[in-house]
């Protein structure tokens, strides 16, 4: 829902969209807590005792209870010092008086109403005190599978899903020939 009232808004107004993804994000944050782990099947050690040894991690791995919390904790940090605001109502929706930003785990929307915002902001990511390591996107075509067609022409735009829609589709076939192609006992129903 905030996306979809977030990109409205921008297309309403006519604002600078962008989409930063961002590298490996789990394992950008630091770990609350010391977890260790056993060392990884195929792994040679000097000593050749795998079952001797255990591994202390320094970052979050994808698997990890804790990992996405900490992402989100080190990401929202990093918004809040550069003047966003988490939202009351969608606490992935941070506020500045320039800009918006949409968080989903690594894939975000920024959205500005001054121009060249989303530069500086792209550059303060990248070299500020955390140092983010991510990818800029460019403008607003596709996201979280979700394809934009016409976003920048005219009023109005259409929200795409190709990539689902073929899947089910896919999926109702198979079940289609699936279905048909086994018999199944039924009664005829009694026409009066």
């Amino acid at each position: 829902m905030s996306v979809r009232f977030v990109l409205a808004i921008a297309k309403i107004h006519d604002l600078d969209t962008n989409v930063i993804d961002f590298v490996l994000d789990f394992h950008q944050a630091k770990l609350d807590v010391d977890v260790y782990m056993e060392i990884p099947a195929g792994m040679v050690l000097q000593n050749g005792h795998r079952g001797l040894s255990i591994l202390k991690l320094n970052k979050s791995l994808y698997g990890l209870k804790q990992a996405s919390a900490n992402w989100y904790k080190m990401i929202s940090k990093g918004l809040t010092d550069m003047g966003f605001k988490s939202s009351e109502v969608d606490p992935c929706v941070f506020i500045s008086d320039k800009a918006f930003v949409l968080v989903y785990v690594d894939d975000y929307i920024v959205i500005s109403r001054e121009s060249g915002f989303i530069d500086n902001f792209v550059y303060s990511l990248k070299h500020g005190s955390k140092n983010f390591e991510f990818t800029k996107e460019g403008s607003l075509e596709n996201y979280l599978g979700v394809k934009f067609v016409d976003y920048d022409k005219g009023d109005e735009f259409k929200m795409k899903q190709p990539f689902l829609t073929e899947r089910i589709i896919e999926y109702l076939v198979f079940e289609q020939r699936v279905t048909n192609s086994q018999s199944t006992p039924a009664v005829k129903p009694l026409l009066h």
